[in-house]
Order: C-alpha cells, then sequence, then structure tokens
C-alpha cells in the first residue's frame, strides 16, 4: 500500500478549531478540556484562565508536531447484478433463451388476462 502523503504547511491552515468542554468545578475552579482527548486539558481560576491555559497547550504541543493528510481510497463495493452484465455477450444460444423466455411471458400473460375476463 502506497498512500498519498502531503504536508500541511502554513499556505494550507492557518488555524485549527476544536471543540472543548468548558465546566465550573467550584467558585474559584474551572476545567477546559478538548472534546474526544484526555490529555488535552488545562485548569484556571476563571473560565478564561483555563481557556488561556488550554490554548497555551495546544499550541504548545502543534509546534512539536507535523500535521499531514493522507488519502486512502474507499474499497469497491460489490454489485452482483453488475457483475453479470455482459457475462453472456458472446453465449451463441443468447438469444434463443431470450426469444424463449419471449414466448414464456407472453403465454403467461395471455393466461393472466384470459382468468381476469372469466372472474
Amino acid at each position: 500500500m502506497n498512500p498519498s502523503v502531503a504536508a500541511f504547511t502554513p499556505n494550507h491552515v492557518s488555524k485549527l478549531t476544536y471543540t472543548v468542554a468548558v465546566q465550573q468545578k467550584a467558585e474559584t475552579e474551572w476545567t477546559a478540556q478538548v472534546l474526544g482527548s484526555q490529555e488535552l486539558r488545562a485548569d484556571g481560576n476563571t473560565r478564561e484562565e483555563a481557556l488561556k491555559h488550554l490554548k497555551e497547550q495546544l499550541t504548545q504541543q502543534l509546534a512539536q508536531t507535523e500535521i499531514v493528510q493522507i488519502e486512502v481510497p474507499l474499497p469497491k463495493s460489490f454489485n452482483s447484478i453488475l457483475a453479470l452484465a455482459g457475462k453472456y455477450k458472446d453465449d451463441p444460444d443468447f438469444d434463443d433463451v431470450v426469444a424463449a423466455i419471449h414466448e414464456y411471458r407472453k403465454q403467461v400473460d395471455a393466461a393472466t388476462n384470459d382468468n381476469d375476463e372469466v372472474a
């Protein structure tokens, strides 16, 4: 497997956005935590201070991090009907089979119509 990897440069991304849960634990105790991450959490005496500390922590962590984007191809879906498409294109009996199906369908339709008229 050879994934395509492209590194982000300042030309591609100027900022990242995180969803943060902010909770007041006590009158002067606040916690800000990036949702989905136990490590990205900061405390403060006020809501603003907790958010400021979290932003500083994120900034420091991102300064030491390379952010890349990779492409992963989606698996090909299997369609059993499409898998049969064209299967009988070179079969010499194909036209005869289609004609027999057509004739049978006409007989079934005629029998259905006869039964409808009797009722």
